[in-house]
């Protein structure tokens, strides 16, 4: 099984340049301290190149890979692999490969560890989803992908000149994944040359232009794409819509372009936002990157976007960007509304010579939902049992609180594959630089169906502070061992990661892996719907409640006991499930506790009765 890891966020420092504006900003953004300068890693891919059309017979050579049949190559490229029984499911069956192979985004992922963006079908080598002779891969049993090469057709420049490779590419190199390299010779030559150096790995579709006039005036010229594993478990390296071809003189394109809200670590993006998020007057921005894809430089290069519903646009301070160089763009107004709905965008680029497309993203605003994830439930998440603490692994999503709110429930897509008789909790954090410090958590509740979204209701909503992240995760039961929950995750979108928390769970290795973030978006949502349907609790009219203030604390809190007319006992756990503590509790309403003399962790505090009714909740001590 695939080792999961933490991954490491790379970030840019934006720069901010003048540009005199001819309309009257509402909410500017005045400077970088206005919103967050450091951001995630971005996409860098051509979105004009992602539209490509290839009948345009006025290429000199172009392929998009949309005329095969998957995992078929198209006849005139080649492929060679070190690995002899390279396997893959592609279109849910099982085949035999010898390389590259295509297949869509959706076969990326197959193995769960890729999660490709979505686009249609792409040439890819996947480490993740091969098995060695149909074998489930182990650590004795590892496809060997460290040369693998996809090679074009001979290409024939006799006549040309000032010619480039324009390819989109992604390279996330997660999980022990070696570099990738383009690589030339020409028929002469017995050696290839790297013409490229390593390509750099971000999670998103990049795009590559290459250079030729190395090769100007050849007639047997040969370029072959190369990806390593690394001699190790790797993620993939995917190919898409290569052209060979002049540059046009003036030529801008959108590379990646969204919607954002900043964040107390990086800005993020979101697929829905509450009404409450996004009235804030300084809530969502725009940012985008634009490429100079042409021979001249471009002087003035601005970012515009239009919402025309709404009569809002706004663009960036302008900057000039030499030939084939990228820049980030903000800009400076931010959009923010008191109405519900879905809104159109519109980005372009556009310079004192050219301008680019209009492209277009959607925002989507709800009255209490607030999610990462867009719905497509590509991939599940099983909540496998832990061999120590908790009961089992969490799946959750980070949220940034522009202004204040009550957090009722937290809303999970319970997968279709999952156990009829597995059961689920919702658990919230405060995120503390990124270090997730636990507040509260709901009772366990019995899942409703399967292939639906459910709510898990706190019996105690918590109120979220503005200008805080929180953490929402979603555990199971863990004694369950055939009926285990497994809830929906869709691929990641940009500057989105999704949350696990281990709780001592141990992978083949005996190594509990750490806590953070992850590629793919677990379905997991925030909901502040006051109305919110469905139970707190299993038998809940015969449940007892309880609450703990403050929390964190020093170890002098008070407990607050209601709907309970029995006589109780209170027993406190530590990580290890040890027994720290334990009392009688007699019908009261309030009592105050003194266990300083604990040590500084995490404790849960469990109040059962005689008839087998409990429920727990956890505590921080500092």
């Amino acid at each position: 099984m695939k080792k999961i890891k933490s991954i490491t966020l790379t970030i840019a420092l934006v720069t901010f340049y003048s540009f005199a504006q001819s309309q009257t900003p509402n909410y500017r953004v005045n400077s970088r301290t206005d919103i967050e300068p450091y951001f995630a890693k971005k996409s860098l891919r051509s979105i004009n190149q992602s539209t490509l059309d290839c009948s345009d017979t006025n290429y000199i050579y172009c392929e998009d890979f949309e005329s095969v049949s998957s995992p078929a190559l198209p006849a005139d490229m080649t492929t060679s692999s070190l690995e002899d029984g390279y396997n893959v499911i592609v279109n849910s069956t099982a085949q035999d490969v010898n390389g590259f192979y295509t297949g869509n985004h959706t076969d990326a992922n197959v193995g769960g560890y890729w999660p490709v963006l979505e686009r249609s079908q792409f040439a890819m080598t996947n480490d993740d989803a091969c098995k060695p002779n149909g074998v489930t891969p182990n650590d004795n049993n590892n496809c060997d992908l460290s040369f693998e090469t996809l090679n074009l057709p001979r290409l024939d420049l006799s006549n040309q000149s000032d010619v480039f490779l324009i390819f989109d590419f992604y390279h996330d190199k997660n999980y022990g994944g070696g570099d990738a390299q383009v690589e030339a010779k020409t028929a002469s030559q017995t050696t290839w040359t790297d013409i490229s150096g390593n390509l750099p790995n971000i999670e998103e579709w990049q795009e590559g232009i290459v250079s030729l006039n190395n090769y100007s005036g050849m007639d047997s010229v040969f370029i072959r794409f190369k990806w390593s594993d690394d001699n190790k478990w790797a993620s993939g390296f995917a190919v898409d819509n290569i052209v060979v071809d002049k540059l046009d003189d003036n030529d801008l394109s959108v590379v990646a372009y969204d919607h954002y809200i900043t964040g107390n670590r990086y800005v993020s993006n979101y697929s829905i936002i509450p009404k409450s998020q996004i009235s804030v007057p300084t809530s969502v921005f725009f940012r985008g990157i634009i490429r100079n894809r042409g021979n001249n430089d471009q002087d003035s290069v601005r970012l515009k976007v239009d919402i025309n519903s709404e009569s809002f646009n706004t663009q960036s301070w302008a900057k000039n960007i030499s030939s084939l160089n990228r820049d980030t763009f903000i800009t400076n107004l931010y959009f923010s509304t008191n109405n519900t709905g879905t809104y159109s965008v519109d980005f372009y680029a556009e310079s004192d010579s050219t301008s680019s497309d209009t492209l277009n993203r959607t925002i989507e605003v709800s009255e209490y939902t607030y999610a990462r994830d867009n719905n497509d439930p590509t991939l599940s998440f099983r909540l496998e049992s832990a061999s120590g603490g908790e009961a089992t692994i969490e799946h959750g999503n980070s949220f940034y609180i522009l202004d204040p709110i009550v957090l009722y429930a937290v809303d999970v897509f319970i997968s279709e594959d999952s156990g009829p008789n597995g059961k689920v909790k919702a658990k919230v954090y405060e995120l503390d630089a990124g270090t997730p410090i636990f507040l509260i958590e709901s009772n366990m509740l019995g899942i409703v169906s399967t292939n639906a979204w459910q709510s898990v209701k706190f019996a105690n909503p918590p109120n979220l502070e503005k200008d805080k992240e929180y953490l929402v995760t979603i555990s199971g039961n863990g004694s369950i061992t055939s009926d285990t929950t497994r809830i929906g995750g869709t691929s990641s979108r940009s500057s989105s990661y999704g949350w696990r928390i281990y709780n001592g769970y141990q992978g083949s290795t005996g190594t509990a892996p750490s806590d953070g973030i992850y590629l793919s978006i677990p379905m997991v949502r925030m909901n502040f719907d006051p109305n919110v349907s469905g139970p707190i609790g299993i038998n809940e009219n015969e449940n007892i409640h309880f609450s703990i203030y403050p929390n964190p604390n020093n170890g002098e809190f008070s407990l607050n006991l209601s709907n309970t007319t029995k006589k109780s006992i209170m027993n406190i756990h530590n990580v290890l499930g040890q027994l720290v503590h334990s009392e009688e509790v007699e019908k009261i309403q309030s009592k105050q506790l003194n266990l300083t003399h604990l040590q500084k962790g995490i404790y849960t505090v469990s109040i059962s009765q005689d008839d087998k009714k409990s429920i727990s909740q956890k505590i921080v001590i500092r």
